[in-house]
């Protein structure tokens, strides 16, 4: 009773146990991109389920929202870049220099990390950022309140003490976003 994939079509996902195997009984899937070796097909998973969870938290990421990624360069950070583009969102991704190109490519705009931050993304959001997601967890959560003006719009995976400045902290325990 499988639907939307043909018999014998590729597919990644969540298997029933979380078990990795060439063949298996999913959860949820979607069709491997043509174009992907199975090893990078192997981290979609749960680079996009996260990605998803955590815009969920932070009550959506969409058109006209500005989102800063922390971490953008990252595997869950370019899900999240890819994943709020294609929602119509303006995205903002600090990262090492290296990685700035990378991120255009995707659409993002790269703000470099460490000191001055704040002020370098103020100068490519004008207009305030709304929402933030880090990635990182290498102590860049005031920095992201700073951006958004208020610790509700910030969510992370990689920083929980961060809950204790009334930032979203999600680890995934409280179970996977829906069709993800």
């Amino acid at each position: 009773d499988v639907m939307g994939v043909p018999t014998g079509g590729e597919v990644c996902g969540f298997s029933v146990g979380g078990a990795a195997a060439e063949e298996a009984v999913l959860d949820d899937f979607a069709r491997k991109p043509a174009g992907l070796a199975w090893e990078e097909a192997a981290a979609l998973p749960v680079a996009v389920e996260t990605s998803l969870r955590v815009f969920g938290v932070l009550g959506g990421v969409g058109e006209g929202h500005t989102l800063v990624v922390n971490g953008a360069a990252g595997g869950v950070g370019v899900a999240a870049v890819q994943i709020a583009r294609a929602r119509g969102a303006r995205v903002i991704g600090p990262a090492s220099e290296a990685n700035h190109a990378f991120l255009r490519s995707l659409g993002a705009a790269p703000a470099t990390y460490g000191g001055g931050m704040v002020q370098r993304i103020r100068a490519l959001a004008p207009d305030g950022v709304d929402l933030a997601f880090d990635t990182a967890g290498k102590g860049g959560i005031p920095d992201l309140i700073t951006l958004t003006g208020d610790p509700a719009r910030v969510a992370t995976i990689a920083d929980f003490g961060a809950a204790a400045l009334g930032v979203k902290v999600t680890g995934g325990g409280e179970g996977r976003a829906p069709g993800a």
